[in-house]
């Protein structure tokens, strides 16, 4: 019997399965450490000799160097996309700066259009005021 982390008290059974399981988790080590190194069978002890291809693939297992790798190529993935949408991101705020320095020089000409509409009606309403008593004046 042992003690899981939860507290409660389990039996090993004798599958090898959780033999290997509670082997990696007791000797802290992974499964190809323990298959080529710790319980490496006697004849297989001289791999390290081995040629070239074998001795990488070991080492590869050992040293979990496939998923090394694809994090790699998953973080260099990653980078390339968000190089994009860095690219795509700085393209729109070129367009947007555009568009807010033209709205803006719309909101000027329509300010200054707005008070030269409003000094026209100021001089018409003046001009309406002197035209007042001449037609009065003319009837």
């Amino acid at each position: 019997e042992q003690v899981g982390e939860d507290g409660q008290k389990r039996k090993i059974t004798s599958c090898w399965a959780e033999v290997d399981v509670e082997m990696t988790r007791r000797l802290g080590v992974s499964k190809a450490v323990l298959n080529n190194v710790i319980f490496c069978h006697q004849e297989e002890s001289n791999w390290p000799l081995s040629e070239g291809k074998t001795v990488k693939t070991k080492f590869d297992e050992i040293f979990a160097l496939t998923r090394y790798a694809k994090a790699l190529e998953n973080i260099r993935e990653f980078q390339k996309e968000q190089d994009q949408n860095c690219k795509v991101f700085k393209v729109e705020l070129q367009q947007l700066q555009r568009q807010k320095e033209k709205a803006a020089e719309l909101n000027a000409d329509l300010s200054e259009t707005q008070d030269k509409v409003n000094e026209f009606e100021t001089s018409v309403s003046y001009i309406d005021s002197q035209l007042k008593p001449i037609e009065e004046n003319l009837q």
